[in-house]
């Protein structure tokens, strides 16, 4: 079974959050001796438990979870980020739950802090039937995908069809993924294009190699800077610590680089930017944020609540539509959970 070589892949009044910390530029000189919670490896040693329908069917996925470490050094506040098939959360939670970490300090004192991360699930046998299958339908799809003028209601039945025998080892899931991201970059508006190239960030990766995973991060890191979430492809950016790289002969040659400039002209700059939010089926749409200041306007529905998940802060607040806001920068880097009605539709203005 071979992975996809050919598919591409009005403001209104300021409000500002109170602090505990103090002013910004007391914390800002404290915010040097930041110190990241660290996992304590004994803690994962009992991994995931498979919930009994994925055992039977020999399913594979994964779920990111983002979640807040509190001063005693336990996971908090979870939420979802991303995962391949709804199945996996609960074990997933409830196995991010058995974590323990040495909780972040600030200045000497613990303090809470934002973590994420992503938990695998693998099949354990090969059901060669099914394999056969699901190899027929890929080609199936590969070769009406690369018609001139494919029909998409074929490619979704072909799409279909292979997530109902991804079961057939962790590699079919890999290519599924892979199959649903080519379709939506082609066909679907550009959320869904996040979304689907998401999916296959937190799980094929793991089935691919460095060149393959770095062409994937950089449509993820392409896709977000379209979409205006600068914030979010800081953060992947991050992730692979490129940006220790900048004075590098290497790093200079890397698609990174060039972004992580004009991010930072945008980030400097005056000018306000916005995106696109919409709050899912769980109740919350997540963002990182660039700047400290942003208001959320143009709501079609209704928002509830503010949740800053940021380095130094867990903090909760009511939302009050058209007020400006601003984040003490003793907070550090912040993802903001945006809380209310699933459909509800907006935009987050940074700046």
């Amino acid at each position: 079974m071979k992975i996809i070589s050919t598919l591409i892949f009005g403001m209104g009044l300021l409000f500002v959050i109170n602090s505990s910390y103090g002013s910004n530029i007391e914390v800002e000189a404290n915010n040097r001796d930041f110190i990241a919670a660290e996992i304590i490896e004994e803690s994962t040693k009992w991994g995931v438990s498979y919930p009994g329908k994925a055992i039977n069917t020999n399913r594979s996925g994964a779920v990111e979870l983002i979640y807040i470490v509190n001063t005693s050094g336990k996971p908090t506040e979870i939420v979802i980020g991303a995962y391949t098939n709804k199945m996996f959360i609960k074990p997933a939670i409830k196995a991010i739950k058995k974590y323990r970490y040495t909780p972040a300090l600030l200045n000497g004192e613990p303090v809470q802090s934002v973590e994420s991360k992503v938990l695998n699930f693998s099949g354990r046998y090969l059901n060669s039937k099914v394999v056969d299958k699901f190899d027929e339908n890929y080609e199936l799809f590969k070769q009406e995908f690369s018609k001139p003028e494919p029909d998409l209601t074929l490619l979704q039945k072909h799409l279909k069809r292979m997530a109902g025998m991804r079961q057939a080892n962790p590699t079919a899931q890999a290519i599924l993924n892979h199959a649903e991201m080519a379709y939506a970059e082609k066909y679907l508006p550009l959320e869904k294009k996040i979304e689907a190239t998401k999916v296959v960030d937190i799980f094929g990766l793991g089935r691919l190699g460095a060149t393959r995973k770095r062409l994937v991060k950089q449509r993820l890191v392409s896709l977000y800077f379209e979409a205006g979430r600068y914030g979010d492809a800081v953060k992947v950016i991050n992730s692979l610590q490129l940006y220790k790289l900048r004075s590098s002969r290497e790093s200079k040659k890397s698609i990174f680089v060039e972004t992580l400039d004009q991010i930072d002209e945008i980030k400097n700059s005056e000018k306000s930017f916005y995106n696109a939010i919409e709050i899912n089926d769980r109740g919350y749409v997540l963002r990182n944020l660039l700047k400290n200041r942003f208001t959320v306007d143009q709501v079609v529905g209704q928002i509830d609540e503010l949740v800053f998940r940021c380095e130094t802060k867990f903090y909760r607040m009511r939302f009050d539509l058209n007020k400006d806001y601003q984040v003490p920068a003793s907070w550090g880097s912040c993802n903001l959970q945006i809380l209310g009605e699933g459909g509800t539709k907006g935009l987050l203005l940074e700046g």
